[in-house]
């Protein structure tokens, strides 16, 4: 009877080992050490999969390791600096305080894994992708963890990213349904791009960027910045954000979609286009802005702000707004179609070359002032 109730409880053992799932994994994991491991990954006894294995606290010897699949194995205090990975793919690792300075990263693949303190600063990263993984720093010590990446393409998808550094990177970045908490891009250098798709992202910098395109789909981005940028084509696409894109160097082009805020401030920009804007957005293109066109259409927002700005067209039609304020401007050509002022109309000290003003109507009581403009804007009877 005894034997029988020890059988009972080694098998009731075993079976919550498997539902556990992760401590299955660790009770069968073995552990190597750098020579083990260097003979499982390279020469005669050359694995293609090693699953359930730890690794730590030593250098790795071979240069490069290649045609590998890691599976629920665990690297901690590896120091893999200056390596080669070619055609590698990391499924349900864990990666702690490894050095991947200087590394070479081809064909990398990191799947439900989680890099806790990895450093990978002056990297080269070509076709590599996060998916289903999750990057976090809580080192002090370490401050921009992924510093001065040289990237072909790097995908984040369904991952999630906290306290991450990028700074003076350079590649095109894709986050797709990711979410991101304090992450920086500030600097990136020229041949970058920003794509986000279905993200949600707090605290988030790419400051002083110079950026081909910077593109933002179906996220919400809050308490972020992207000030002092080059871009080439800014989108923003039903999304919803509070940050300005303040001071910038130049934008080729601006085109907003169903998107709540859009602060373009100081920025010289060549084409702009917004429309569908929900009611409470802001849209600031203010103080000293040089453009090209502005067509505003189809919104209904709070603000519209084109103060103490130098350009070429401005469009709006079918707007309902309460503030509209171009004081200090010279326009060369102003056109307004279909547009109602609910509280307040200001241009003073604006030159406008050309006027088409039609289908104006003003709220009751709305302030209206113009001294010293060349124009005056009349609401239809």
């Amino acid at each position: 009877m005894n034997m029988y109730r020890k059988f009972i409880a080694y098998f009731l053992l075993f079976i919550t080992l498997i539902i556990s799932g992760n401590t299955m994994a660790s009770f069968f994991n073995t552990s190597l050490n750098a020579e083990e491991f260097q003979s499982r990954i390279s020469g005669k006894e050359k694995e293609s999969i090693l699953s359930n294995i730890e690794i730590a606290d030593f250098i790795l010897q071979v240069d490069k390791i290649n045609d590998i699949t890691f599976k629920n194995s665990k690297w901690t205090n590896i120091n893999a600096s200056k390596k080669i990975f070619e055609n590698i793919r990391f499924e349900d690792c864990e990666l702690t305080n490894v050095n991947f300075r200087n590394i070479t990263l081809i064909n990398v693949i990191f799947s439900n894994c989680k890099l806790k303190n990895v450093v990978m600063n002056d990297a080269v990263l070509r076709g590599v992708s996060f998916i289903d993984s999750k990057l976090v720093s809580t080192d002090p010590n370490i401050d921009n963890n992924y510093l001065e990446l040289d990237i072909d393409k790097v995908l984040f998808k369904n991952s999630e990213l906290t306290n991450i550094g990028f700074y003076k990177s350079k590649g095109v970045f894709v986050f797709d349904e990711a979410k991101l908490n304090d992450v920086s891009g500030q600097s990136l250098k020229a041949g970058s791009a920003l794509f986000f798709n279905r993200v949600d992202g707090f605290d988030l910098d790419f400051s002083r960027s110079n950026l081909s395109t910077l593109e933002v789909k179906s996220s919400t981005i809050k308490n972020s910045k992207a000030n002092g940028c080059t871009i080439g084509k800014l989108l923003f696409d039903q999304s919803d954000l509070d940050f300005p894109i303040s001071d910038g160097i130049k934008f080729d082009s601006v085109n907003s979609k169903n998107t709540g805020n859009v602060v373009i401030a100081g920025t010289p920009t060549k084409k702009t286009y917004i429309s569908g804007c929900p009611k409470s957005t802001r849209i600031l293109m203010v103080g000293g802005d040089k453009f090209g066109a502005i067509n505003i259409q189809n919104c209904n927002p709070s603000e519209i702000i084109l103060f103490e700005s130098i350009g070429d067209y401005i469009s709006i039609e079918n707007v309902t707004v309460s503030v509209l304020d171009f004081r200090l401007s010279t326009i060369e050509h102003l056109k307004l179609n279909n547009v109602h002022i609910r509280n307040k109309l200001y241009y003073d000290s604006t030159t406008v070359k050309k006027l088409e003003a039609t289908n104006i109507s003003f709220g009751e009581n709305m302030k209206h002032r113009h001294k010293d403009a060349n124009i005056e804007i009349k609401a239809d009877k």
